[in-house]
């Protein structure tokens, strides 16, 4: 059924794919079928290269707050190295997110043409968290930035 949703929501165009290098976006990769099923119809498609970005860091473990994973043996990120993943979905090169890019992703800063930092963020680093979950979610407070 999964295989059948990736055939009816996407479709590589071969005319705009053939040649090109091509980066997917994904949001994240839980047990690595899905990302391995988009890299292989952009590669039949023509495309010359295919690259793999994750805007999240490697699910490693179920969450148990309410978000529907599968078990610890089911994500692929629990028990692969990356490039065991990169090789699994046949990607040319394969990056995640780190923890310690996530602050930065949320709070940045507003920079005008000199350069000067308009309104900073308050402080928030990656040291000031208080946990991750299973689920990859960094707990901080969005009103104070400081974590809860």
């Amino acid at each position: 059924i999964r295989h059948f949703g990736v055939k009816v929501k996407l479709n590589a165009v071969p005319d705009v794919l053939k040649g090109k290098r091509v980066v997917v976006v994904d949001d994240s990769m839980v047990r690595g079928t899905t990302s391995r099923k988009i890299v292989k119809m952009i590669r039949h498609a023509g495309a010359k290269e295919v690259h793999m970005r994750i805007s999240s860091p490697p699910i490693i473990s179920p969450c148990f707050y309410g978000i529907d994973t599968p078990t610890k043996k089911e994500l692929i990120a629990s028990d692969h190295k990356l490039q065991e993943i990169k090789k699994y979905i046949t990607a040319d090169s394969l990056a995640y997110l780190s923890l310690e890019g996530i602050p930065h992703s949320i709070y940045k800063s507003r920079r005008t043409s000199a350069g000067s930092v308009r309104n900073p963020p308050s402080r928030l680093v990656a040291h000031q968290k208080i946990g991750v979950l299973g689920c990859g979610v960094l707990i901080v407070s969005p009103c104070s930035r400081r974590p809860l």
